[in-house]
């Protein structure tokens, strides 16, 4: 088979322009990955400087948080102390008034006891007046 110098120089060319072709992208490879590795740099950066403002923020806001929910502990044991010693006054003074009331009720019914016998007797007397008449 003969190849003609028509044909020859078609190869030559077709190689030359693969060759050219595969040696552009093979330039132009390193430099978009360079480009692209510096914007994710950048990036990242930016992510990492945000995060950090976040954790400062939190680490704000966790002490504020502490704060508060000691403040509110100490109310729920003033609260929790206050009722409870309020209950016991209370529960005392209840206590002292059944005393009373039960003293009185004893003494009530010591008299009553003694009031049922005068008047049990009077009315055995006003029976004999009655039966005697």
């Amino acid at each position: 088979m003969t190849l003609n110098s028509q044909t020859l120089q078609d190869i030559v060319l077709a190689i030359t322009l693969i060759g050219g072709t595969l040696l552009y992208a093979k330039a132009r490879i390193p430099k978009q990955t360079f480009s692209n590795q510096k914007d994710l740099i950048d990036t990242y950066g930016k992510r990492l400087k945000s995060l950090e403002d976040q954790k400062k923020d939190d680490a704000t806001q966790q002490i504020e948080n502490v704060k508060a929910i000691a403040d509110l502990q100490g109310q729920v044991k003033l609260y929790k102390d206050l009722a409870l010693d309020t209950m016991a006054k209370s529960m005392a003074e209840i206590a002292s008034t059944n005393l009373k009331i039960l003293d009185m009720l004893t003494r009530s019914s010591v008299t009553l006891a003694e009031n049922t016998k005068t008047v049990a007797g009077a009315v055995r007397q006003v029976k004999v007046d009655l039966a005697e008449k």
